[in-house]
């Protein structure tokens, strides 16, 4: 059993593309600093016409997706000072308020 993060935002329209590049290689390098990666992925969307006027509501930004071997290796990641870092320093000063979405759950 391994655990899967998907964690999904808006980038706020005005936000510098130099601090949206910051954040996603500070993303790119949460491997390296935290043990436990089983495997990670990020993701921009594509900004196609079926995502930016759906009937439920418009697309997320961003989808950062990683594996984790355990449960403690996920929570270790989430309590990590380089995650806390990069969420305060360079994901919440650039995405919507309100606009994360996440979920972790059990994979096989």
């Amino acid at each position: 059993m391994h655990v899967k993060h998907i964690v999904m935002f808006t980038i706020q329209d005005d936000a510098p593309e130099e601090k949206v590049e910051a954040m996603k290689q500070g993303l790119l390098s949460l491997p390296k600093l935290v043990d436990g990666f089983i495997g990670f992925e990020l993701g921009v969307d594509l900004k196609l016409a079926a995502g930016q006027d759906h009937p439920a509501g418009k697309n997320r930004s961003i989808v950062w997706t990683a594996w984790f071997a355990s449960v403690p290796d996920y929570e270790r990641y989430n309590e990590s000072k380089e995650h806390i870092a990069l969420v305060n320093d360079l994901i919440k000063p650039i995405i919507v308020p309100g606009s994360r979405a996440a979920i972790q759950y059990e994979c096989h």
